[in-house]
């Protein structure tokens, strides 16, 4: 799934939550820490993924930087037989699959705000949200090196997403190293200690 589309899922979402804002509003909250290249610049680690079986050709979870408007997204499309999903998996279970992100984000707080999924049924598409109170936030320093855990979606009806947060530190930082470098060795976990279902 590309940028275009991702967004108008993302404005999907805001106009369910009845948050006003276009695709263009909500691609441009996005804008602000897609890129960023600061020199004060934190390195986040995370993976988003799906169960197998669940029916979403896409599903995210989104958190936002705190006192702005400035959304993060965190989305998995995998590839299957009959939908072009744009992502080889980096990790893949009996169960699920996903990928891993990592991130130069800005220094601030950051909360957990939104999980979401969609699939096609019966030749239709179905847009699944849902907020998250913050018991995911985190905190960027500058140089510093954080993991938020793996964040992985299911769906048992049209309308819901179940979450599952845990900690895969291990597995997960592997894949970041071999992708990108990272600057310290350090790494400050924010993932749950146990498994957490939302």
């Amino acid at each position: 799934m590309n940028k275009k589309v991702c967004c108008a899922l993302v404005a999907v979402a805001f106009a369910v939550a009845g948050c006003a804002g276009s695709a263009y509003d909500v691609a441009k909250k996005h804008e602000a820490l897609r890129n960023y290249d600061g020199a004060d610049a934190g390195v986040v680690i995370a993976s988003a993924g799906s169960f197998k079986g669940s029916g979403f050709t896409s599903s995210s979870v989104t958190f936002r930087r705190r006192g702005t408007e400035d959304l993060l997204s965190f989305s998995y499309s995998p590839k299957q037989d009959w939908y072009p999903g744009k992502d080889v998996p980096d990790f893949e279970t009996s169960m699920t699959s996903g990928v891993v992100f990592v991130k130069r984000l800005p220094p601030g707080e950051y909360e957990f705000q939104s999980t979401d999924g969609y699939k096609l049924h019966g030749g239709n598409g179905y847009h699944c949200w849902k907020p998250v109170p913050s018991v995911a936030t985190f905190t960027v320093s500058p140089g510093e090196v954080i993991y938020l855990g793996r964040y992985v979606t299911t769906s048992s009806t049209k309308t819901c997403v179940t979450l599952y947060i845990s900690n895969e530190q291990e597995t997960d930082m592997s894949v970041a190293k071999a992708r990108s470098p990272i600057p310290v060795n350090e790494v400050h976990s924010y993932a749950p200690a146990a498994e957490q279902r939302l």
